[in-house]
Order: structure tokens, then C-alpha cells, then sequence
């Protein structure tokens, strides 16, 4: 089962929140079915969308940067971020770590830090876990 795995909750925000838009009229497709590498997962609206649903704003956030380079990994073909959804209760710890990436220049072509929530999308569902 995709949703039972370490990466479940990430699964399951991304479904929730595409059903979430299909319901609100979006026009929105789940688009990372072929896993391509640093690809969106969903497309709403024609905005590229990746999903991270962790326990912690920040490492919703981490999980967005290359371990080697330390640069983001999701760019637009036009060369702007992808929007990264992250859980409704994390995003403002989200905020404060894209606005830290972004200060150490590790955000291509993104030098202001305030640009963070445009980078930053609040999902519609919290993170819930066992805990």
C-alpha cells in the first residue's frame, strides 16, 4: 500500500489536496505519476506543484534541496521554483526555512526573502501521524 510507507503522508496530502482543487473547480491533474526526477506532482492551474507532507515545516522544506549542490532541486522549465504544498499547520515553519534557503542563495534566481510565499503553498489538510 502506496500510503502506508515512510513517504505515505506525502502520498496522501497529494491526493487530498488534488481532490481538494478537482471539488473547488481547479483545473488540476496529478502529473508525477512517472516519477520523473525533480518533476511536479501535480498541476493546478498551470502552477507546477510538489507535495511534501512531513513532520516538520522545515523538513518539508529540506527535502526540496540537493545533499550535494545544497540548491533546490524543483525548477520550472522556465528556470522560477516550483510551488512546494506543505501541510496547513507547518507552513509557517516552512516559511522561515524557504526564507533561510533562499538568504544562503540556494534558491536559483530568488534573492528576496519575502518571495518565500510565493514559493511556499499552504495545502488545505494538516499533517497527521500516529505520534
Amino acid at each position: 500500500v502506496v500510503m502506508a510507507g515512510r513517504q505515505g503522508h506525502g502520498f496522501a496530502g497529494e491526493k487530498m489536496n488534488h481532490l481538494y482543487d478537482t471539488l473547488s473547480g481547479k483545473d488540476a491533474e496529478i502529473i508525477g505519476v512517472d516519477n520523473a526526477k525533480n518533476g511536479a506532482d501535480r498541476l493546478v492551474d498551470g502552477v507546477n506543484i510538489q507535495t511534501k507532507y512531513c513532520a516538520k515545516g522545515s523538513r518539508c522544506i529540506n527535502e526540496c534541496f540537493d545533499d550535494t549542490t545544497k540548491m533546490m532541486r524543483y525548477i520550472n522549465p522556465d528556470g522560477t521554483p516550483m510551488q512546494i504544498e506543505v501541510p496547513s499547520d507547518k507552513y509557517d515553519d516552512a516559511i522561515r526555512a524557504m526564507e533561510h534557503k533562499i538568504r544562503n542563495g540556494q534558491v536559483p534566481g530568488v534573492n528576496d526573502p519575502s518571495k518565500a510565499k510565493d514559493i511556499v503553498r499552504k495545502g488545505n489538510f494538516t499533517y497527521l501521524s500516529k505520534d
